[in-house]
This record gives C-alpha cells, sequence and structure tokens, in this order.
C-alpha cells in the first residue's frame, strides 16, 4: 500500500461530549499520512476549546478559523472541502459523534488503490461502506450491520441516498468536480455521491464495519429508533415527504451544471427526470417505474411511487 497522504474533515458543533474520543480514535489509527482539518460552526459548548487542545499537541489536527459564522453542517464540510491540500491525493469525512476503528483508514484506502488498479485514477472514485451502531455509552447495541452493498447508480440515487459520508474515501477528481456544494443540496454525501454517479465515477464497498456509530438524542434523522418500518411508513404519507421530493428536484436542478458530458445517459435521464416528477401524477411514477428509480424494498418503493402521484399540483 502507498503512503498516500490523506486530508480528513470534521465539522463540528456543539460536540463537546464525545469530539475526544472522536479525535483520540482518528490519532489511534493504524495508517498515520493523515491531516485532521476542523471547522467548528460556531459552537457554544466546550467545543472548540477541546479541538484547539489537540490542535496544540498534534501537527497533523489543524483548526479552521474564519468569519462566516454558522452555515450549517452541509456547507460547513463544502468550506472544510475547499480547504483541502493540493497534495492530499485522497479525503475522508468524519462526524463530530462517532469513533472510528483503528484500521478505517488503512482498509479504505487498500479498497481505493484496488478501484484505482481496476479503473485507473483520471475519474471519480468513491469507497464507502457500513458500521456497527452503539448509545450514547458507547456500548454496542447488538444491531444487525446495515448492508449498503447495493451497487450505486443514478437511478437510484434519484430516489434516496444509501451512503454515509463518516464511511467515505474520496480521491482529488471527486473532490474538485463536487465543490463548492450548493445550497441547495441535502447534505454532503447524497451530493458527493450524485456527482460520482452522474459523472460515471466507480464506486467500491466495503462490507465489514469501518466506525462505531453512535446513536443519540440529539441525531434523530439517523436514529434506529426512528427507523422501524411503521416509523418510515408514517413519514412517507406525511406531507413531509411531498416537500422532500420539491426540495430535491432544486438540487437535481443544481446537478445539472455539474454534469461533464452533457449529451451522457445520466445527462439525459436526470434532464427527463426533472421535467416529468416536477409535474408529479401518475405520469411521474411511470417514468420511474419504467427507468427502475426506485428505494431498498419494495414498499418503500411503491410509497415513493404514491407520493409522486401525490405531488400533482403540489411543485
Amino acid at each position: 500500500m502507498t503512503n498516500s497522504k490523506i486530508n480528513i474533515v470534521l465539522a463540528t458543533y456543539n460536540g463537546q461530549s464525545y469530539i475526544e474520543a472522536q479525535i483520540n480514535s482518528i490519532i489511534a489509527q493504524t495508517y498515520s499520512n493523515w491531516e485532521l482539518l476542523i471547522r467548528d460552526d460556531g459552537s457554544t459548548d466546550k467545543t472548540l476549546q477541546i479541538i484547539k487542545e489537540f490542535e496544540n499537541v498534534d501537527n497533523r489536527i489543524n483548526v479552521l478559523t474564519d468569519l462566516k459564522g454558522n452555515v450549517r453542517s452541509c456547507q460547513n464540510f463544502s468550506i472544510l472541502m475547499s480547504q483541502v491540500s493540493k497534495d492530499a491525493q485522497y479525503v475522508m469525512f468524519c462526524d463530530q459523534d462517532d469513533i472510528w476503528l483503528e484500521d478505517k483508514i488503512e482498509r479504505s484506502l487498500y479498497a481505493m488503490n484496488t478501484l484505482e488498479k481496476a479503473h485507473g485514477s483520471d475519474g471519480p472514485l468513491m469507497v464507502y461502506g457500513t458500521y456497527r451502531m452503539i448509545d450514547h455509552n458507547g456500548k454496542d447495541l447488538q444491531l444487525a450491520v446495515p448492508d449498503y452493498s447495493t451497487r450505486p447508480s443514478l437511478n437510484l440515487l434519484l430516489s434516496q441516498n444509501y451512503i454515509y459520508g463518516c464511511t467515505m474515501l474520496i480521491n482529488q477528481k471527486l473532490l474538485e468536480r463536487s465543490i463548492p456544494i450548493p445550497s441547495t443540496a441535502e447534505n454532503h454525501d447524497y451530493w458527493l455521491a450524485l456527482i460520482c454517479a452522474i459523472n460515471n465515477g466507480h464506486f467500491s464497498y466495503i462490507k465489514q464495519p469501518l466506525l462505531l456509530y453512535r446513536q443519540h438524542n440529539l441525531n434523530v434523522s439517523g436514529s434506529y429508533t426512528n427507523a422501524s418500518l411503521l416509523n418510515r411508513v408514517k413519514r412517507i404519507f406525511s406531507i413531509d415527504e411531498i416537500q422532500s421530493i420539491k426540495k430535491r428536484l432544486a438540487m437535481f436542478i443544481s446537478l445539472k451544471k455539474s454534469v461533464i458530458n452533457k449529451s451522457s445517459q445520466n445527462a439525459l435521464l436526470l434532464d427527463n427526470y426533472i421535467r416529468v416528477v416536477s409535474q408529479g401524477g401518475f405520469e411521474a411514477a411511470k417514468f420511474c417505474l419504467n427507468n427502475n428509480i426506485r428505494r431498498k424494498g419494495k414498499i418503500q418503493t411503491l410509497l415513493y411511487y404514491f407520493n409522486l402521484v401525490r405531488a400533482k399540483g403540489t411543485m
């Protein structure tokens, strides 16, 4: 394995309870040629003090200071991505409350090297994986390891994202094509996955867990307690799901500007999706069915189509 330089970007906000454990898990990595770039988004607790203490004792850790104030998570990552050093071959993304397994970087880099041997390094590349879930105290919840191995493609990503940023390793080519992240983006990992897919990039999946994904009362959207089939059905039947489809259309319109090959099949699919889904109704559901635009699981897919029909006249 090469001694490639890795830039890790970490967005923080009021994370004093868990940030120390996360940074220590990065310091403990079996692969040491990394630089950690942190930007705090205006914390009102001791987060900034804690990360500056780490900066003072490890020259691989750098805290970014600017006058942009609170920009929220997605734009925080966008700012961090714009500051990645040019000599860093790869970039990883870090949440403030997880714990990386000690060989996370090493295994991710091995997968990236394998991907490059198969497809070259001139285009966008992404390695991603899965995790084990722990509670707020770090205790293993003994839940099944989530399986995100379904090969990412634009048609699948148009309906949902299942690639977590905290598991990602990307190359410089993908980074360059992804920044700046537009304000319409739902989050940074969704945007990165879309950019990679629409520009015919390549993905590699690591099936063994890469980190411990912490569940607590401040990450409700990602909480396993909020992910039961009943709760998902309730959310999908709510008006919020239609609003989500509408917001994503704005993101997809921004995505059009980032397509390298405007005449590619992916570009055509995106154009037609925006045109048809913006009208809603049965035609939108039919278009998605015919183009295999679906979600993981038959029930979720049917409910997605139902909401496309229900969205007619609301876009």
